[in-house]
């Protein structure tokens, strides 16, 4: 039995397709498939290629796997209807008539560094955002907003406050 994780972000999306024992048959890193940022035609044309290029590396088919989760940047927050929509059907032609699930990516973070138990998972990088799911299941989630309404902690965030002191500094 194979296993799809897909972990997409504002930088990049990396694809890992794992056996029932968690060993990792194939991995491959695209850039974004962050809807907002690569539209449709993009998004599809990533996506594709990172499934492809683990099949072929694993030597399996679509058919092989058995489930999968896909973490896609921005869903079930800031997208659109409609644009959740266009997701859904590209991933259709993808993997059709495969059981997965799609989430935002910050549930693949968490599902990744906690391995699904209860739990908060915290990332600075590109971006901040926090994600956790206590013991009855419910979820939490703070930031991810982006650097024009503040990602305190992110790059972006510690790169402009050291302009911003360096440039009092030289004043």
């Amino acid at each position: 039995m194979l296993y799809l994780g897909v972990d997409g972000g504002g930088t990049k999306t990396d694809f890992m397709l794992i056996n029932e024992k968690g060993n990792i048959l194939a991995y491959n890193r695209q850039k974004t498939i962050d809807f907002l940022r690569t539209g449709r035609e993009t998004f599809k044309r990533r996506f594709v290629q990172g499934i492809n290029k683990l099949l072929s590396q694993a030597g399996v088919e679509s058919k092989d796997i058995k489930y999968a989760f896909l973490g896609i940047p921005c869903y079930g927050d800031e997208l659109k209807t409609q644009d959740e929509k266009e997701i859904t059907e590209i991933i259709a032609e993808v993997l059709p008539e495969r059981s997965y699930l799609l989430g935002n990516d910050v549930e693949a973070s968490w599902a990744g560094s906690l391995a699904c138990r209860p739990g908060i998972n915290l990332v600075a990088g590109t971006g901040t955002i926090g994600f956790g799911r206590d013991e009855r299941g419910q979820t939490a989630r703070a930031g991810g907003w982006g650097h024009y309404f503040g990602d305190e902690g992110s790059a972006y965030w510690l790169g402009k406050k050291m302009i911003n002191i360096f440039t009092r500094e030289a004043d």
